[in-house]
């Protein structure tokens, strides 16, 4: 593993999602797994969802960011995603996902709740079912003498809404009978 700054590594500005940094020209294979905290046993978990922020590359096309991921169950990008996906033919539910337009610092995403329409573009948000780990590369092309970051995090409003509305509550209904009028005032 080849950082950029080490020091970039840990928990990003707002503190609502993970990054790992990258020297640029370099790639890096994560393994992502949940145990217990007691035993350290592996915990399977029946469904999450992992989303991949900001992704997006430098200035002239230089030090593009690419993740290639495994043995998801489904992923969401919105309808005018900036991330192009290539579908890995030698492995099932495996892809790879380029970023196609140039980012910076002041469009980072602090709150993957609350993403922009911009952000949302740059975004991927992974389904796992059944598993207790996965796998990714992320890989950042050539041709730049910094790094860039992978910026994760747990569900985001990227992609389709994460949880459906509630339906309407039925119109008021008016009652069958006029009400009774009011006692005419004595005189």
């Amino acid at each position: 593993y080849v950082p950029y700054n080490v020091a970039k590594n840990g928990i990003a500005d707002g503190g609502q999602s993970g990054l790992i940094n990258l020297q640029a020209s370099q790639s890096v294979d994560l393994a992502f797994t949940f145990t217990d905290s007691l035993t350290s046993s592996a915990v399977v978990l029946n469904a999450f969802y992992l989303s991949v922020l900001d992704f997006d590359h430098g200035s002239n096309g230089n030090a593009v960011e690419c993740l290639t991921a495994h043995g998801y169950s489904s992923v969401q990008l919105s309808e005018a995603s900036q991330i192009v996906e290539a579908t890995d033919p030698l492995a099932s539910n495996s892809s790879i996902f380029c970023a196609s337009q140039q980012g910076s610092n002041s469009d980072n995403p602090t709150d993957p709740l609350f993403l922009t329409e911009l952000q949302r573009n740059r975004a991927l948000v992974f389904r796992f079912v059944q598993t207790s780990s996965f796998n990714m590369t992320f890989q950042i092309g050539c041709c730049a003498s910094w790094g860039r970051n992978l910026q994760f995090a747990g569900v985001s409003n990227a992609g389709h809404p994460i949880c459906p509305s509630p339906p309407s509550p039925p119109p008021p209904s008016l009652p069958s009978q006029p009400p009774p009028c009011p006692p005419a005032p004595s005189a």
